[in-house]
């Protein structure tokens, strides 16, 4: 439990992996995004340009917004101000700050099916069975 508590520390000083996903009016704002995170003292590790998205209902007289996602770590209580400040910022329209657990490149993708595949192999060769059977030619015979 001791562990538990020193690991939590540990990340509250050196800032945990958050994620913003904002809505923006213009592609230039991702810049603007940027340099307002690292100004508040903010470690940029990824950004993202998810390009022009259709908004299903229409926000600020806007029909469509610009996505961007910003990956970057900071202590919690920058990141507590930040929620704050990003609400009066004029560039981002809407937007959501999140903790980020997972890794910041996406995993390789099997192709679809390949899962029951490699089950199938597995359960032929556990019995002895292959699931491409295999000719064998003796010596009478010709190819």
């Amino acid at each position: 439990m001791d562990e538990k508590i020193v690991e939590t520390a540990e990340a509250a000083e050196t800032g945990a992996l958050y994620l913003v996903s904002a809505l923006v009016q213009k592609d230039e704002a991702l810049d603007e995004l940027t340099a307002f995170l690292k100004k508040a003292g903010c470690d940029i590790k990824k950004t993202e340009n998810l390009g022009v998205k259709t908004l299903y209902v229409p926000i600020n007289k806007h029909n469509s917004l610009t996505l961007v996602s910003v990956f970057f770590t900071a202590p919690a209580a920058v990141a507590h101000k930040l929620q704050e400040s990003l609400k009066h910022e004029e560039a981002v329209e809407r937007f959501l700050l999140t903790t980020w657990r997972g890794d910041l490149e996406p995993r390789e993708r099997k192709p679809r099916g390949a899962r029951k595949a490699e089950a199938e192999i597995k359960k032929d060769l556990s019995t002895g069975l292959t699931s491409s059977p295999q000719v064998s030619l003796e010596a009478g015979e010709k190819e």
